[in-house]
């Protein structure tokens, strides 16, 4: 029989929005019971957007193609790194980054972020940064030392002891944001990090971090 008193996860999908009612009923041969629940789907109301470190500068006029990867189509609006679309991104914005290693961005210095996501998304409007079609996207930091200069047994501080820059941060109040399909290395504090209350991490690899993979900083 299913279940034998431990939940077990279902993903349920539908092909157009609109309000469903969907029913589950397990029996053990002798017996049976059935639960209902009903969910409302709503159409995505955002914009695509890309991240692409190839092109020459931002293309805004929704020209981007995704097949050509220049401004020749009308797939979007596309930006030449991460920060600047997270900058731009709205509530129900799906951004996707395409493949390539990114290690550098405006303000990284001064912010000591790589990726700082201060807007927010909605509950049925999150905004989705996701690797596009499968490619392999890596965030990089600028390194660490594992060096043990002292000789007391422990690697001694990062190669610029003044920053501990993460590498995609979540910031307060920037709620429903959604990271998926992204590699996140070799940083000088975390890989991933977020003071906000509600985000959502998915197929995302962090490793090699100085002070550790992700960061939950619960905020009163």
């Amino acid at each position: 029989m299913i279940g034998q008193g431990t939940a077990r996860p279902m993903i349920i999908s539908v092909t157009n929005a609109g309000t469903y009612t969907f029913r589950l009923t397990v029996g053990d041969g002798q017996t049976t019971s059935s639960s209902q629940v009903t969910l409302t789907f709503v159409q995505p109301t955002g914009r695509t957007m890309f991240v692409d470190q190839m092109l020459p500068a931002n293309g805004l006029n929704n020209n981007y193609s995704a097949a050509s990867r220049n401004g020749s189509g009308s797939d979007g609006n596309a930006y030449t790194n991460i920060q600047l679309a997270a900058n731009a991104a709205k509530a129900g914005d799906v951004v996707y980054i395409r493949g390539g290693l990114y290690t550098n961005g405006p303000g990284v210095i001064t912010s000591q972020n790589l990726v700082l996501m201060t807007n927010a998304g909605t509950a049925i409007a999150p905004i989705r940064f996701e690797n596009y079609n499968n490619e392999h996207v890596t965030l990089a930091g600028w390194g660490f030392s594992d060096v043990d200069t002292n000789g007391d047994g422990m690697a001694d501080v990062p190669y610029f002891p003044s920053y501990r820059q993460k590498l995609f941060f979540i910031q307060t109040n920037a709620n429903y944001v959604q990271v998926k399909g992204l590699e996140l290395t070799n940083s000088q504090q975390v890989g991933m990090g977020g003071e906000s209350l509600v985000w959502y991490i998915q197929e995302v690899s962090t490793h090699d971090n100085w002070m550790g993979g992700a960061s939950i900083i619960l905020m009163k």
